[in-house]
């Protein structure tokens, strides 16, 4: 699901819970449960579209994901 608004993202990422979203890009906020695989500099989301990761958040949305993969386990 896409939202467009006119504001600045990083007011919706201060508002956002931290472990189910992360920044993986200066255009891009990504909700966790939605992120089937990491590729190659990318996210691939559930329906198969892809979201860039830039250089400099690769290592945190690399943290996020783990995180959050290992949050749901029993």
């Amino acid at each position: 699901l896409t939202y467009r608004f006119r504001g600045k993202l990083n007011d919706v990422e201060k508002q956002a819970d931290h472990k189910l979203f992360t920044r993986c890009h200066a255009s891009y906020l990504v909700n966790l449960q939605y992120v089937k695989a990491l590729g190659k500099g990318k996210i691939v989301l559930s329906d198969n579209s892809s979201i860039p990761i830039s250089r400099n958040k690769l290592e945190g949305t690399q943290e996020a994901f783990m995180n959050y993969k290992g949050s749901l386990r029993i």
